[in-house]
């Protein structure tokens, strides 16, 4: 159900892929925090050197597992996990992504989670997000309070860009 929502919206999975695009490099170790039923995975995977996915539902992970079988991407792993304590050591990825966890969370959850990102990324890595805009609806964070939730997890480089009138793609670099 989840994918076949998405599926009736185009500029979702395109703008998606312009996150990516602008996020993951060749042979990167990537890290997909709430990778759901793998829409990112889809869009990355092949360019990454080992893609990492987490997420809190066990329904989700079962989802993407079976999409990542028809795909027949071994370089995909799959792991249980929350986003407020993640369980992977620090400075591990060179990339972290994520498409609509943060509204999920409080604004000082959004903070905590932020963090665990940045804890980690490698010294230089990116972030890459992909969300609806703060403004369109109060469940996502306005565009001064993700640069400030960025700034505040050690981010620097903050770009964020509005896309089709309602979503929202924000890359930054880790200090």
């Amino acid at each position: 159900m989840y994918d076949w929502s998405i599926n009736l919206d185009p500029a979702f999975r395109a703008n998606a892929a312009k996150m990516m695009a602008a996020t993951v490099n060749p042979r990167d170790r990537v890290l997909d925090v709430g990778i759901g039923t793998g829409l990112l995975a889809e869009l990355g995977a092949e360019r990454a050197g080992e893609y990492t996915g987490v997420d809190y539902s066990a329904a989700m992970l079962a989802a993407a597992a079976r999409k990542m079988s028809k795909r027949h991407q071994s370089n995909v792993a799959l792991h249980w996990g929350d986003a407020t304590s993640l369980p992977f050591p620090s400075v591990t990825f060179d990339c972290v992504v994520s498409s609509f966890v943060l509204p999920h969370f409080t604004i000082e959850e959004k903070q905590v989670v932020l963090n665990e990102m940045a804890r980690v990324l490698t010294p230089g890595g990116r972030l890459g997000l992909f969300l609806a805009q703060g403004e369109v609806a109060s469940l996502f964070a306005t565009r001064d309070q993700l640069e400030l939730l960025c700034a505040n997890a050690g981010f620097t480089q903050v770009q964020i860009s509005d896309h089709d009138d309602v979503y929202r793609i924000i890359t930054a670099k880790l200090a």
